[in-house]
């Protein structure tokens, strides 16, 4: 069982944050600049593949500035979301997350507002497998 991204960002005694432990980056040479730029690293977790049918039951988002070679944090996200469809034994197995832990969760719409809000005008999404979460999350903002 995979954990999610919710359950590690949770803060463990003896552990750093997560944003503690982003490594210092460089430019290699004839890449385009990031100083300053401002851009939000984020993840779901949804009940199976279908945007339209399935549901998020986890979002998490960091935002951070490329300042002086580094990503300072400028806000984070993470919630628990209430799907309104069941959670198979399938994507427990793959997310660790169950019906009891997202049974009291903030209702979808009311996570995407945060999202909103956290990326403000910033456009710079980055994640592993963006385009499915991208998408995803698009469909479910239009039905809301």
């Amino acid at each position: 069982m995979q954990q999610s991204l919710f359950s590690l960002l949770q803060p463990q005694a003896g552990n750093p944050s997560p944003t503690e432990s982003v490594p210092a980056l460089t430019a290699l040479p004839g890449e385009t600049p990031l100083e300053g730029a401002v851009f939000t690293v984020f993840d779901i977790e949804t009940t199976g593949l279908n945007g339209k049918k399935n549901s998020i039951t986890e979002l998490t988002a960091i935002q951070y500035r490329w300042q002086s070679g580094r990503a300072e944090e400028l806000g984070m996200l993470t919630s628990l979301v209430k799907p309104t469809d069941a959670i198979t034994e399938e994507v427990f197995n793959l997310t660790g997350i169950t019906e009891a832990m997202v049974a009291d969760a903030p209702e979808p719409r009311h996570v995407l507002q945060q999202f909103l809000g956290l990326m403000g005008a910033s456009p710079i999404l980055v994640g592993h497998n963006v385009a499915f979460d991208i998408a995803f999350v698009r469909e479910k903002l239009g039905q809301y």
